[in-house]
């Protein structure tokens, strides 16, 4: 199993792209949701989502390698939201180790922090006010971009400030190349 994440600051479109993968038959598995659906029964996990603070790698990783355990059978699984640090990638990778998973690419949604925080406050969710957007933001180039520079990750950057269907059709067409690549290795 192949997994994809699409990753970049809160309101590049990592959801908006998700939900059109989704549509055009890609399973997808969104790392926010998974998140907010544990915050319902845990209230530390709420607290740090409520107030912009990143949730434990560790955690992030097993929630996600649970739910990539329903689609085993699936040659790619794109990921929307994660790995968002150098020290969530290590969790993940150890964690989908023994499901015969690996993550060949990040697709990474580049779009300035004041695009991305007006897209934010525009959708209107809960955890999307100005203060909780700064936070993101500062957690964005203290962690991800270090993650977005290390030498072990092969990262597709797409222009997010285009039109979602031109973003589209750049996010499925890396992934179709994987895919082709990943037929020609079987072969």
């Amino acid at each position: 199993m192949y997994i994809v994440p699409i990753i970049g600051m809160a309101g590049s479109g990592k959801t908006t792209q998700a939900s059109l993968l989704k549509a055009n038959g890609y399973i997808t598995i969104s790392t926010g949701d998974l998140l907010r659906t544990l915050s319902k029964s845990s209230a530390s996990i709420r607290r740090q989502i409520e107030s912009g603070y990143r949730v434990s790698p560790a955690i992030t990783s097993r929630l996600i390698a649970l739910e990539l355990h329903k689609h085993k059978d699936r040659s790619i699984v794109v990921l929307d939201g994660s790995p968002l640090s150098i020290e969530e990638l290590s969790c993940l990778r150890k964690d989908l180790k023994p499901l015969g998973a690996t993550i060949t690419m990040i697709i990474h949604l580049c779009v300035g922090a004041s695009v991305a925080k007006q897209r934010s406050i525009d959708r209107g969710r809960d955890d999307d006010n100005a203060d909780i957007l700064d936070a993101k933001i500062q957690n964005f180039y203290k962690y991800t971009k270090p993650l977005l520079e290390h030498p072990s990750v092969r990262v597709v950057n797409v222009n997010a400030c285009q039109s979602k269907e031109w973003v589209s059709n750049e996010v499925i067409n890396c992934i179709s190349n994987l895919s082709v690549s990943t037929r020609e290795k079987k072969n």
